[in-house]
């Protein structure tokens, strides 16, 4: 219900406030935030490291698988031709059958482990194929992995090394980091606040018709 000339009532209020101190809050809230987006960036990092690491693993074994099946093929075939001139100096009479056995034997185990070392490598192919991403029917030229440095007796140096590049290490350090961040960021608390603050105020009816703008500092303290 209004009286006099004005029958319609308006009222708006507004404001802002810019901090000015929180007791380091907001620096301990913003370093806390680096240093998990550093702590996640060092997961990435130590993400690839595993990947390379498996991929070299499979590689050597590989080439181990490669190197064996070449070795085992040979042995299949001066066993082969052991068995036959075996074979036919049994069929003579000159050796006895415990020999031609033997001989047998040992050409079963090397045909056994030809197969063994052959199905591990084209295992071991396709699943490096896969990894890098090699089309079916693409070759994949296999090269050495050249001389492996042997390591030293003092271990320090590797350890230092370890501590100074392996992202382990340094996630370790961020997370200790994040935890003391954290912890500054709840002891602010304990400080009183200040604020910059800005109020606009519009009230208009038939009573009332107000203007007004307000600019102050505004304090807090929990205690």
């Amino acid at each position: 219900f209004a009286t006099g000339e004005k029958n319609s009532l308006t009222y708006f209020d507004t404001s802002l406030e810019q901090p000015l101190f929180q007791g380091g809050k907001a620096l301990a809230l913003k370093r806390k935030q680096k240093t998990i987006v550093e702590t996640e960036e060092l997961k990435f990092a130590q993400a690839k490291l595993d990947l390379e690491l498996d991929l070299r693993i499979i590689y050597a074994g590989l080439l181990a698988r490669k190197e064996f099946t070449r070795i085992t093929q040979g042995e299949v075939k001066e066993l082969t031709r052991a068995f036959g001139q075996t074979q036919a100096l049994f069929e003579k009479e000159l050796l006895r059958r415990q020999e031609l056995l033997r001989v047998e034997s040992l050409l079963g185990e090397a045909q056994h482990s030809l197969v063994e070392h052959k199905e591990a490598y084209d295992y071991l192919l396709e699943v490096l194929k896969e990894i890098l991403g090699i089309e079916e029917g693409e070759s994949l030229d296999l090269e050495p992995l050249g001389e492996i440095t042997g390591l030293t007796e003092d271990l320090s140096g590797y350890l230092a090394l370890a501590r100074k590049r392996d992202p382990l290490y340094r996630i370790t350090g961020m997370r200790v980091k994040e935890k003391e961040f954290e912890k500054k960021a709840l002891q602010a608390e304990r400080f009183p606040h200040l604020s910059l603050a800005a109020r606009w105020n519009l009230n208009h009816d038939v009573f009332v018709d107000t203007d007004r703008a307000m600019l102050g500092v505004v304090g807090k303290w929990n205690i």
